[in-house]
């Protein structure tokens, strides 16, 4: 009867242990796919934040600027800090699609829409002017740079 309750008690620690090994697994498994959701998450997060601050600072932007129209020159002028702005926020979203930050579709998105606004007149004409006396936005030169 001894032999016999050893055996037992031994099926018994290797069931359980067989248990233990598979809950472990699956406990490790979801980690796994939380871990990778919470990312997913909080790329989501930054690439909204960085949406959000173009939101904010394209409506300083007189709206008939966005419509292709010439500004005065006092309007110009007075627009002048949110364009620079605007070509600041471009070279940083350029230089995070070069370290992989953000994901394929957002950078899209992104860069169709910094080539859209750098070819209406307002925004050209500030880039030239900007390009003439400044070394500034590194990345963002490279990119309306045509490839050699």
């Amino acid at each position: 009867m001894p032999e016999a309750s050893s055996n037992y008690i031994i099926a018994i620690f290797t069931v359980i242990s067989a248990i233990a090994t598979v809950v472990i697994a699956w406990g490790i498994g979801y980690s796994r796919k939380q871990l990778k959701l919470n990312q997913e998450i909080a790329q989501l997060e930054f690439e909204y934040r960085l949406s959000k601050e173009y939101r904010e600072l394209i409506k300083l932007i007189p709206a008939k600027a966005l419509f292709g129209e010439q500004l005065s020159p006092d309007e110009y002028q007075k627009v002048l800090p949110e364009l620079l702005h605007y070509f600041d926020l471009s070279n940083e979203q350029i230089l995070l699609h070069e370290r992989n930050k953000i994901g394929p579709e957002v950078w899209q998105n992104w860069s169709e829409g910094i080539r859209d606004n750098l070819s209406l007149p307002v925004f050209k004409q500030s880039w030239e002017e900007n390009s003439k006396c400044s070394d500034n936005f590194k990345e963002l030169r490279n990119f309306l740079s045509p490839p050699v």
